[in-house]
């Protein structure tokens, strides 16, 4: 696809979703020569909209291709396909954010050793002065752990 206009609009009240410079920086870098606006607001986005030929933002209302006849593609870094509403004409393609995976298994990861290395009763033990060694003799490290699927056969 070749992109010559892109508008920018990813304000969004989580600062860690928030649209830094750094980011600008690095999407300037990876498409040089593209023509890049970034709306200060949402009054701001819906203006500039017409002449957009791409848009990135973490929201896209249906009743908003109306007013944007050059939009070719709208790139969201949302996993959900809830924020963004398809094209009801299907002139514009959606994309969406494929990050989410790398953040989602290191969140998967950190859960399993919270409950796994029993990390809230060791928080708590610690703020209590309590030094339970023998509780934690259950702990057990991951990889010495069997699946479900090892140890009770393919289900």
């Amino acid at each position: 696809m070749n992109i010559r206009r892109l508008l920018i609009h990813l304000h969004n009240n989580v600062d860690a979703f928030s649209f830094k410079p750094r980011h600008l920086e690095h999407i300037r870098a990876s498409l040089p020569g593209v023509s890049i606006t970034v709306a200060s607001g949402n009054s701001d986005f819906m203006e500039k909209l017409p002449e957009a030929e791409c848009a990135l933002a973490w929201v896209f209302k249906a009743e908003w291709y109306a007013v944007a006849p050059k939009l070719k593609a709208i790139f969201t870094p949302a996993a959900g396909h809830d924020w963004v509403a398809g094209d009801p004409s299907g002139r514009v393609q959606t994309f969406y954010g494929s990050f989410h995976g790398r953040i989602m298994r290191e969140s998967l990861l950190s859960m399993m050793l919270y409950f796994n290395r029993q990390i809230g009763k060791s928080l708590s033990d610690q703020k209590n002065q309590t030094w339970g060694r023998l509780d934690y003799s259950t702990c057990s490290a991951l990889f010495s752990q069997q699946s479900g699927m090892d140890r009770w056969g393919s289900r």
